[in-house]
């Protein structure tokens, strides 16, 4: 669990051509032991409506501005 919330990544509807909930990320996970993914926006919701948030701060990406928003 600890090496999927820390290297699992965000993933733009349109970078993957697709509407994705969560799948495997083959990038950071090459042997795919399947403790690595890659999540939507859809997912990104369902986790916040779910708990009873509204926003998921997280600081493993740089941003070229500084902040980057996602879902």
């Amino acid at each position: 669990m600890l090496v999927d919330l820390l290297w699992s990544d965000p993933v733009d509807a349109e970078e993957e051509n697709t509407v994705l909930e969560q799948a495997p990320n083959t990038n950071r996970d090459p042997l795919n032991a399947n403790n690595i993914t890659k999540f939507g926006v859809a997912r990104v919701e369902k986790f916040l409506k779910f708990n009873g948030i509204s926003m998921i701060l997280r600081s493993h990406q740089i941003c070229s501005e500084g902040l980057d928003r996602f879902a």
